[in-house]
């Protein structure tokens, strides 16, 4: 089980080294303007041109932890924008004080060089790229596209690593006209766009207006600068920006804010199960609730109602008071009877009127009464506010609260269903149990706010990498639990080890430095294990076996029968 892919410090170290090379002609070009200057001091496009080269030096070194090196930079700037913004050439005091300062950007850059590598790479960010994969052929979620505009290729690369490794999918471009360029091809969810290029220090808006031109659709912008001050801010404002993030930024907040964009942009709509044995009823009903945007599942016969529950997961049941086979009241204590289902909103559309079978039917379970008729306009507000009161409701109660996932009960109930649903159709299941290396220590040196940074991180992967027909749960502290329904253990394998891959390249900031974290994990397989106790217990063993081999792991439990 050994991980063959190069290590991760490597690829961060030849990142590294690639910036720092390029680092010499930088300033080589910034010394060439400034002796341009000298020679013709009212050249102001020569000035714009410096003024550009510093500004990127400044943002791309204090993304990279080169702390000094962008504080030197910025001295630089501030001593050209005060000529630019006054319109006046370089005095020759302040070209001395520019070139001195250059000097010592220099100095610090030799200095950096001649460290080791494993010194040099201490506060990187990965440096290669996690393609962003669908699980299966079967897999229901569609890749984010994301488009970052970025003239500094060391920033936009490693921006595209980390995105990958919460399943973005990301394309990278030089500069605005190659975007707007690839947009004519494919429209992305979401644009990452800087500000400053080399033709302008407000390109990245100019570009962004443009694009609202050329498109009636707005496509959401989140803004990427160096620049800090209020004209830059305003100018992102006024052209729509969602966000803007000043270099160098906490990744896990920009990803924060992509999730926030997108969750927003197309929620998933809500599924109700209608049941009525009028064919006709049901579909009249079904048509009303799905030109509200709603999907509708009908069905006439009650003995299938379990069957379909399991399969179609509504979050709504919508059914009559009579049918043939049981009536309203029966068939509800019947869908009562899984646990999975106590909280399962049911509501009766029925033309029974009758008060006192009406609140007879409440009492065995139901959330509502609805009389037939009922005006389209009715039925629609009162099956969704229902079904978005219990949803919020549901989440409270199946939700852990810090990352959002189910909790250790619910998890296990989802086990148990899955269990029931794989034995009835003759498919494959899996459970995954996780666990954070070293969790405690991460917690001691960095703070439990930073612990909680990592327990989201992974919480996001997660859930971005996951189908949403597999169910994931925090199980306690740092355990993670997955349900993977029809997915066999050697597939279930290659899954957890991408998300291992993922998680493992995600960098994390904190006071004492930047750092990196690694998972293990133990994997059964249903028939081997048919029961819930069975499977948590034997994928919890293989989690041991996984600790104790050194960590950073995926084990099955299949594999390892003869250590548990």
């Amino acid at each position: 089980m050994t991980n063959k892919t190069e290590s991760l410090q490597d690829k961060i170290a030849r990142l590294r080294i690639s910036f720092f090379s390029e680092l010499p002609g930088r300033l080589d070009k910034i010394e060439g303007d400034l002796l341009c200057l000298k020679q013709s001091p009212n050249d102001v496009q020569v000035l714009n041109e410096l003024h550009r080269k510093v500004h990127n030096i400044k943002g791309s070194a204090a993304s990279f932890g080169l702390k000094d090196l962008s504080q030197l930079a910025i001295e630089v700037e501030k001593k050209l924008k005060h000529s630019l913004d006054d319109e006046s050439s370089l005095s020759e005091s302040v070209l001395a004080d520019v070139q001195a300062v250059l000097q010592q950007m220099k100095l610090n850059v030799s200095e950096h060089l001649q460290l080791k590598a494993t010194q040099l790479n201490e506060q990187s960010l990965p440096a290669f790229e996690l393609p962003a994969k669908e699980l299966d052929s079967e897999s229901d979620e569609q890749t984010q596209i994301v488009y970052i505009c970025e003239d500094d290729i060391a920033l936009q690369q490693t921006l595209k690593i980390q995105l990958s490794c919460f399943a973005y999918s990301t394309q990278c471009f030089s500069s605005p006209e190659e975007m707007l360029d690839g947009i004519q091809k494919q429209v992305p969810d979401v644009i990452i766009m800087d500000i400053v290029f080399p033709d302008g220090a407000k390109t990245g808006i100019d570009c962004i207006n443009k694009l609202h031109q050329l498109y009636e659709d707005k496509i959401p912008v989140i803004f990427v600068s160096a620049r800090n001050d209020f004209e830059a801010r305003l100018y992102a404002v006024q052209a729509g920006g969602s966000a803007y993030f000043t270099k160098p930024f906490n990744i896990m907040d920009l990803v924060d804010t992509l999730d926030n964009i997108l969750m927003t942009k197309e929620p998933d709509p809500y599924r109700i199960l209608v049941i009525d044995d009028d064919e006709s009823v049901a579909k009249y009903h079904s048509l009303i609730l799905e030109e509200a945007g709603m999907t509708v599942c009908t069905i006439h016969n009650a003995k299938t109602v379990l069957d379909v529950i399991f399969d179609f997961k509504p979050d709504l049941i919508l059914m009559d008071m009579y049918m043939p086979v049981c009536n309203g009241n029966e068939l509800a204590l019947v869908i009562r009877q899984t646990p999975d289902f106590l909280t399962l909103p049911i509501v009766y559309l029925s033309s029974e009127t009758n008060n006192k079978i009406q609140f007879s039917a409440l009492k065995v379970g139901a959330d509502g009464f609805l009389t037939k008729p009922i005006n389209p306009e009715r039925l629609i507000s009162e099956v969704l506010l229902r079904t978005e009161r219990m949803k919020i409701l549901q989440s409270f109660m199946v939700r852990d609260s810090l990352t959002g996932l189910l909790n250790h009960t619910t998890v296990l109930s989802a086990l148990n269903a899955a269990i029931i649903s794989a034995k009835r159709r003759n498919e494959p299941l899996c459970f995954v149990m996780l666990d954070v290396d070293h969790f405690k220590l991460v917690n001691d040196v960095h703070g439990h706010a930073i612990g909680d940074q990592v327990l989201l991180a992974l919480s996001r992967i997660l859930k971005q990498r996951l189908r949403k027909s597999d169910f994931v749960g925090r199980y306690g502290g740092e355990e993670f639990a997955i349900v993977l329904p029809a997915v066999d253990i050697e597939l279930a394998e290659k899954i957890v080890n991408e998300l291992r891959d993922a998680f493992q390249n995600v960098s994390f900031n904190s006071k004492q430095g930047d750092f990196f974290c690694t998972l293990s994990g133990g994997i059964t397989a249903f028939p081997d294990y048919d029961t819930v106790h069975d499977m948590v217990n034997s994928a919890d063993s293989a989690l041991y076996i996984a600790k104790t081999s050194g960590r950073n792991l995926i084990v099955r439990a299949d594999q390892e029968q003869g250590k548990l």
